[in-house]
């Protein structure tokens, strides 16, 4: 059984500064997410038709929570 992270990241975007999502990692739903909206509020810098992980983190900031548990993690 894989071993579920207990650490979260809030990730924000640099143009506006609204924090778009709070997980545990970045997967396909989540990068769904970050294209639509930095395609929608960073219009100035468009985006490839399918943009590489690396050109999205560009537009970001993503920090670790401290100090809060995933409540989807079992104790």
């Amino acid at each position: 059984m894989a071993e579920k992270s207990s650490r979260l990241f809030t990730v924000v975007c640099k143009e506006c500064h609204r924090v778009l999502m709070t997980v545990e990692r970045l997967r396909d739903p989540e990068v769904a997410v970050l294209v639509n909206h930095l395609r929608a509020c960073a219009a100035s810098e468009p985006l490839g038709e399918t943009p590489m992980l690396g050109e999205l983190l560009g537009h970001v900031r993503v920090m670790q929570v401290m100090g809060v548990k995933n409540l989807a993690t079992p104790p």
